[in-house]
């Protein structure tokens, strides 16, 4: 009975949140739109693409550590999980240094690889830079998410994803609505929520699972 209770808020908070999500895309893109001009804002879903490629390898690695870690910790195998858990930490700092290099790199020569307008370059450039700095905060800290999966306590990614989607809105709004348009806006926003959702993950890890701890001797 308390398990069928715990999936209906899991389910619940998942529903909501996605509908969060899609009104938050239906009525700020044409807001965005309307300040940036539709050819600058081509180039936050260029950074986007960029960025999910990257995250196939570590959704892949993370979705393999969170099944085997769970199940190492349901099973009273501290250490076990542990060593799993550190693993999988430094496993996402090597990962996150090597992306760090090629970004740097994409970066320092942008207008040789894509086709920017000479006014936008310094604004593009920015964009990707804040970017892949989001995209490596998530990398670095999201073995700290598998303490709600562990516990099944799904509903509080929920409540998180829901806060910093607010958060975010109200960063575009207020850049926006008072300073000079900027694309770099949209990777400053992004990292806000990151970091957020970085420290979130790991009040839940000491909360939920205080047992998991990265420890270099444990890699």
């Amino acid at each position: 009975k308390k398990e069928n209770k715990r999936l209906s808020i899991n389910i619940i908070a998942q529903v909501i949140t996605f509908s969060v999500q899609m009104a938050i895309s239906f009525f700020l893109t044409p807001f965005v739109v309307n300040k940036l001009g539709a050819d600058a804002y081509g180039y936050i879903g260029l950074t986007d693409s960029f960025v999910m490629y990257a995250q196939i390898i570590i959704i892949a690695l993370n979705s393999m550590a969170g099944r085997f870690v769970t199940i190492a910790y349901h099973q009273n195998k501290i250490e076990e999980a542990n060593k799993l858990f550190s693993s999988v930490f430094y496993a996402n700092i090597f990962l996150t240094v090597v992306i760090m290099l090629i970004s740097l790199c994409c970066v320092g020569w942008l207008e040789y690889l894509i086709n920017i307008p000479d006014i936008l370059i310094t604004d593009v450039k920015a964009l990707f830079s804040l970017m892949f700095l989001n995209f490596m905060v998530s990398v670095t800290f999201s073995t700290y998410q598998l303490a709600t999966f562990i516990k099944n306590r799904l509903e509080l990614n929920a409540i998180r994803s829901i806060i910093a989607n607010i958060a975010r809105v109200s960063i575009l709004l207020v850049c926006f609505g008072l300073f000079v348009p900027h694309l770099w806006y949209i990777g400053l926003a992004a990292v806000v929520c990151s970091l957020y959702v970085a420290y979130t993950n790991y009040g839940y890890t000491r909360k939920l699972t205080p047992e998991l701890k990265v420890k270099l001797n444990y890699f």
